[in-house]
């Protein structure tokens, strides 16, 4: 099981419309654990999306991102 290190870019996959339809567009950077915000498990990451919110995510829910530039 890979763990996804801090600073790594992500898409977090979020299901939206009606439909539920997957929509990858989200994107968000991988921080280090603190005490205050550790995750269950290293199936899980906490990430900070590019509007600043912070949210503890499964790996199934994210990809790394191509581009590994900080975010705009």
């Amino acid at each position: 099981m890979t763990v996804l290190q801090p600073k790594t870019r992500v898409h977090v996959l979020s299901f939206v419309g009606a439909s539920f339809e997957p929509c990858w567009k989200e994107k968000g950077t991988v921080l280090k654990p603190t005490a205050r915000q550790k995750p269950p498990s290293s199936e899980w990451s906490i990430v900070r999306f590019d509007d600043g919110g912070t949210m503890c995510i499964h790996r199934e829910r994210l990809m790394v991102a191509n581009d590994q530039s900080a975010a705009a």
